[in-house]
């Protein structure tokens, strides 16, 4: 009769999975900021308008809006040109590359046995 040895499930954390996540949440961290960065810089600049009581009309507004679009694509194109996109990549690997040595460590014992204290 064969016997079928059964294995343990263990309390490490997967390795391949914990840098998934850490993927997803640095992902996700990045387009929440990109995301907020334009609202709060609108929300910043109401609050300014209201405090100096300034008012606009639409054409002025949309002057505004439209210098800003064009003045943030001719950032973009700069930004392109002079190869600050590359490095921006070159930086988000290497980070990711310390992510992955510091799994290899044996901290990852440790941080799935940690339990927060209140």
């Amino acid at each position: 009769m064969a016997y079928k040895k059964r294995h343990k499930k263990s309390n490490l954390i997967n390795k391949r999975s914990l840098i998934t996540q850490l993927k997803r949440l640095d992902y996700g961290h990045i387009q929440f900021t990109r995301l907020l960065a334009p609202i709060s810089f609108v929300m910043a600049g109401l609050t300014l308008l209201k405090v100096y009581e300034l008012s606009f009309t639409i054409e002025q507004i949309i002057m505004l809006a439209g210098g800003a679009l064009a003045s943030m694509y001719i950032i973009g194109l700069i930004w392109d040109n002079t190869g600050l996109v590359e490095e921006e990549i070159e930086y988000i690997n290497e980070r990711n590359r310390f992510v992955r040595v510091m799994l290899k460590k044996n901290w990852i014992r440790k941080l799935s046995k940690a339990t927060i204290k209140v």
